[in-house]
């Protein structure tokens, strides 16, 4: 109850304060999940949504990664902070009743008590009163009674007296529910300070590293985690061997499937990387995410997507399918107000044809190519185009939270805290009226 007496404390401590705070959570979260985070979609995908400027606005403001920014984690501590305050001021002191033996009452104090529970009772049902008569050595039988309903009963020297209670232990359900609630709450705030989540887009033959340097052959895997981040990232090198998409009888996208390969030496040559020389394979899909050294990584995405050359240049356009056809892919890329390309591949076929659209704003003039994978052609005297080839790009979603094990701690401790609370407490005071003979009974649910 110290905790209380401080200004800090009864702030802390004030129902209302954790109301804002989970208030401001919730916005927070509503925000984190409209706004798109860059470890969802990449930096790519902002930067021609947003442009420029603006990414880096969002960026610097934490928008682009908002449960890892600092406001974010700041209004998690005030949360964690206000629940510890209330759980050692308030909640675990109280706890302190379900150890308390209750001793019997007399006379005089009997009815005290039941006088003032009679007026508490006209606004609720808690208590209740019973009177028999009976003679006093009753008291013992009934005593012998209770125990036997697995109740703790305690009788007064002079037998005119007696107190029984039952399920006690059970008053500790709130105190069970904050732990619960803490523990949850300590293991997602660790997680934040040495957790971490990545992003990786590549397409079968791509080598990806998590600890990288500028002569690595290995593309870097992006990784997003909070500005005060404590954690370490492991030493992975991975492969995509081959990435699928499943179609289902109406030929429309059923599930995404990518091979991966894992090594985790330091040095690794290019050649063995290449030969298939892994530690760990494996296969995943959508819904089947595969842990690897604490890892797990997740099949987020899929696409297809043409890739060529332009004057040496490369660029990737989205291929987008027909939905009477699956096989038949279009790409659009527009390089400026007075030129676009259209790529259109039938079926199929390993050609495709590229249709060049040129002076828009004034005359619309266009020209069609055939082109084959690896193929390079002159459009105009300025442009050459070099067809690469249809490609597939898969897209892994990585989260690394070394204490989850804390939340599902956490989770049994909560659930334990909310099913003893559906379990009442009894408290029965029985004393013998010697003046009417009789046995006056006062219980409290």
């Amino acid at each position: 109850m110290e905790i209380r007496k401080s200004l800090v404390g009864r702030v802390f401590c004030d129902i209302r304060f954790a109301a804002v705070i989970f208030f401001l959570l919730a916005l927070c979260t509503l925000l984190g999940s409209f706004f798109p985070q860059e470890n969802l979609v990449g930096r790519k995908f902002l930067l021609e949504k947003f442009g420029t400027t603006k990414y880096y606005f969002f960026e610097a403001v934490g928008l682009t990664d908002i449960f890892n920014s600092w406001w974010y984690l700041f209004l998690v501590l005030l949360l964690y902070l206000s629940l510890i305050s209330v759980s050692f001021g308030v909640v675990f002191p109280r706890a302190k009743k379900a150890f308390n033996r209750y001793r019997f009452l007399s006379f005089k104090n009997f009815y005290k008590l039941k006088n003032s529970t009679q007026n508490q009772s006209k606004k609720n049902f808690l208590y209740q009163v019973w009177e028999k008569e009976t003679e006093k050595e009753n008291l013992s039988d009934l005593k012998e009674s209770l125990e036997k309903k697995s109740y703790q009963v305690e009788l007064s020297p002079d037998k005119f007296s007696l107190v029984a209670q039952k399920n006690q232990i059970f008053r500790l359900a709130a105190a069970i529910t904050h732990v619960g609630i803490l523990i949850i709450l300590l293991a997602a705030f660790l997680n934040l300070l040495f957790g971490f989540s990545g992003l990786i887009l590549g397409s079968p033959g791509d080598l990806f590293g998590f600890q990288t340097s500028e002569k690595s052959f290995y593309k870097p895997v992006s990784i997003f985690h909070s500005q005060f981040w404590l954690g370490k990232v492991p030493q992975i090198n991975l492969k995509i061997i081959d990435t699928k998409q499943k179609l289902n009888e109406a030929k429309t996208p059923e599930q995404w499937t990518t091979q991966l390969g894992f090594q985790t030496r330091k040095e690794v040559s290019r050649t063995s990387f290449k030969s298939n020389s892994f530690d760990t394979k494996a296969l995943i899909y959508v819904n089947k995410p595969f842990r690897f050294i604490g890892v797990d990584f997740y099949q987020a995405a899929w696409q297809e997507y043409f890739e060529f050359k332009f004057n040496k240049k490369l660029f990737k356009i989205k291929a987008e399918s027909s939905s009477s056809d699956q096989e038949t892919k279009t790409g659009k890329l527009k390089i400026n107000e007075d030129f676009q390309l259209f790529f259109f591949r039938a079926g199929s076929s390993q050609k495709v044809n590229l249709i060049v659209l040129e002076n828009l704003s004034k005359k619309q003039e266009y020209r069609n190519f055939l082109f084959n994978t690896g193929e390079e052609k002159q459009i105009n005297n300025l442009m050459k185009i070099k067809y690469l080839g249809l490609k597939k790009e898969t897209g892994l979603q990585i989260k690394y939270r070394p204490f989850d094990w804390l939340i599902y701690l956490g989770m049994l401790f909560l659930i334990s805290g909310v099913l003893s609370s559906l379990i009442r407490t009894k408290l029965i005071w029985v004393v013998f009226n010697q003046k009417e003979k009789k046995i006056e009974s006062l219980i409290l649910n």
